[in-house]
């Protein structure tokens, strides 16, 4: 059994990350919901699914305090490659 990872167990988040990285950076939620309801599409690098963390904050950054964005409207933003538009 693997120890659960905490933020501060870290000296700074990693650029591209597993799946519970980034569920831990996300707000701490378990892998499962993560990947329910990150819209974010995940790419492949050494047979895992990662995700960026610059995508990750521009989705935090999307979050309304109202909830009016829909996952739609913020998957619109990202490219052919699943990479955000600059």
């Amino acid at each position: 059994m693997t120890s659960k990872l905490v933020a501060s167990d870290l000296p700074d988040w990693p650029a591209v990350m597993g799946v519970e990285l980034a569920a831990a950076y996300c707000g701490g939620h378990s892998e499962n919901t993560f990947r329910a309801e990150c819209p974010i599409p995940p790419f492949r690098r050494r047979g895992k699914d990662v995700w960026r963390r610059k995508d990750l904050d521009a989705w935090i950054d999307s979050w309304d305090k109202d909830g009016s964005e829909s996952p739609d409207d913020f998957l619109s933003g990202f490219g052919k490659h699943g990479r955000r538009a600059a």
